[in-house]
């Protein structure tokens, strides 16, 4: 492979929208997943019947932190989901935030890093999934 060649990016791009068709994924923007309130009514109505662990091409609007506390059907919260350590636990007279993974699909919160810079080369016509594969660091706590 000639990694100076420049790369096929209307054959790349063509070749994502037509995998994206076959498998009925639409790919919601990142000012969706940072503002939910942009997502659109027919996903949100669709997401009601799409539990938060399944594998479901859908579960990509829920790659955020404010995805509702259900099992299933949840939509979205107007906060994220913390918790807030109090004082007489740490210590400390700062207030310390910790962020909620658990209602990402998978339970991981890595899924949303992920499909940032990979949703962002597809788009570009920069990835061809058809004959590319994407590689990402973990520490091996993906749920497959």
């Amino acid at each position: 492979m000639d990694f100076n060649k420049e790369p096929k990016k209307e054959e790349y791009l063509n070749s994502a929208i037509e995998i994206c068709k076959k498998h009925n994924i639409i790919l919601p923007t990142i000012k969706m997943l940072d503002n939910p309130q942009l997502i659109p009514e027919k996903i949100k109505l669709e997401l009601k019947n799409v539990g938060i662990d399944e594998l479901n091409p859908f579960n990509l609007f829920r790659i955020s932190w404010y995805n509702e506390p259900l099992e299933k059907g949840g939509q979205y919260s107007e906060i994220p989901n913390y918790i807030e350590i109090p004082p007489q636990i740490s210590g400390i007279k700062s207030r310390i935030i910790m962020l909620l993974d658990a209602y990402f699909p998978t339970g991981s919160h890595k899924v949303g890093t992920s499909y940032g810079p990979l949703v962002t080369r597809l788009t570009s016509g920069r990835f061809d999934p058809k004959n590319h594969k994407s590689l990402w660091p973990s520490t091996g706590n993906y749920v497959l």
